[in-house]
């Protein structure tokens, strides 16, 4: 198993201390900014599978692009009875 340089580790911990994060999103915000910053940092990512597809907000849509531009080796799983609900739902009908 790979493992993330230790640059990138303790650039993560000095940005992240557990004092600051009063949120998950504010972890994820943070990661999302940190892969955005050092693209290089997702590397030791060797396949990404992300659940709930559908669920994703802004955020972690951008942290599954980070990985998967890295990885080239994505699998999203989604739930066709939930899309298909949003789907009518925004399109204010249902076929």
């Amino acid at each position: 198993m790979r493992r993330w340089p230790r640059t990138m580790r303790s650039t993560l911990t000095t940005c992240v201390r557990p004092r600051e994060i009063q949120l998950i999103a504010q972890l994820l915000t943070y990661t999302e900014r940190l892969l955005r910053e050092n693209p290089h940092a997702a590397e030791p990512i060797l396949h990404v599978l992300c659940d709930e597809y559908q669920d994703t907000n802004t955020v972690q849509y951008l942290l599954v692009k980070h990985f998967a531009t890295a990885t080239k080796a994505l699998t999203v799983v989604g739930d066709p009875d939930q899309v298909r609900e949003l789907l009518c739902w925004v399109a204010h009908s249902c076929v």
